[in-house]
């Protein structure tokens, strides 16, 4: 048998360890500019999946974005050959 998907409550507790381990001390130096930033930025990474992920999931659009471009233009081609001439 396949191994049973994560759940969203599991999901959601691995990206708040995640950022724990990843801020663990520098949530206290609330001074500094750069350590704000950086936990800002860590928590946005961990929560949006990562840049890779968002990265894939542009790609996807851009793919499916091109396929429905290229669909259309058949579609077009297509009724071009079959309508009367004039």
């Amino acid at each position: 048998m396949p191994p049973k998907k994560v759940g969203k409550k599991a999901a959601k507790k691995k990206v708040e360890k995640q950022i724990e381990d990843k801020t663990f001390g520098l949530k206290n130096k609330k001074k500094s500019k750069k350590v704000q930033q950086f936990v800002a930025q860590v928590e946005k990474m961990a929560t949006d999946g990562g840049p890779r992920r968002k990265r894939e999931t542009l790609e996807d659009k851009a793919a499916a974005e091109l396929r429905a471009r290229k669909k259309a233009k058949k579609e077009a081609e297509k009724e071009m050959a079959h309508a009367p001439r004039r």
